[in-house]
């Protein structure tokens, strides 16, 4: 059992700091991950999907980049593709790949959060549930239990150490 545990607390230590650090370096390296929501980008971008979006200088974007925006007063993130740019230069006209008409808004520089770089399919969902309240409360308490996943093992290593078998250590 004791193995167990140590294995378990190992285990599932080894790899949230492998996404944890995962993550890390793709914020680092100025990549941001963004849930697709909708299945308007398909078959791009399928929903469930997680784009990773790179901060781009608006007058860089040009028509046929896939973009991520603020879409709403809700700062609800869209992503699309760019079917014109504006005369003046100051927004952009969008439409989901999966979509007939373009979107009747225009998007403003202001709310561009960047260009569409990649994506990884399915891993958008784990995001939007973790995202959740019960996602958020389930983390919560798959980390409190990892901890004490963890401060079980090194209390049966302590406890091992200091009485195998009803011998005392340290005594001669």
């Amino acid at each position: 059992m004791e193995r167990f545990v140590k294995i378990s607390a190992r285990l599932m230590s080894g790899i949230f700091l492998v996404i944890a650090a995962a993550f890390l370096l793709m914020r680092m390296f100025g990549f941001i991950p963004y849930s697709v929501s909708s299945d308007s980008m398909e078959p791009a971008y399928r929903k469930g999907s997680l784009v990773f979006v790179r901060k781009t200088p608006c007058k860089s974007i040009k028509e046929g980049d896939i973009i991520s925006y603020l879409s709403d007063i809700n700062l609800n993130v869209s992503t699309q593709r760019v079917v014109s740019v504006s005369d003046d230069g100051k927004y952009f006209y969008t439409k989901g790949d999966a979509e007939i008409a373009e979107r009747s808004t225009p998007v403003y520089y202001k709310n561009i959060l960047g260009k569409t770089v990649f994506a990884v399919p399915w891993l958008g969902y784990i995001s939007m549930w973790i995202s959740s309240s019960i996602g958020k409360a389930c983390t919560v308490i798959l980390l409190v239990g990892l901890l004490a996943l963890s401060a079980a093992g090194r209390l049966l290593s302590v406890q091992n150490l200091s009485g195998e078998k009803g011998k005392a250590v340290g005594v001669q």
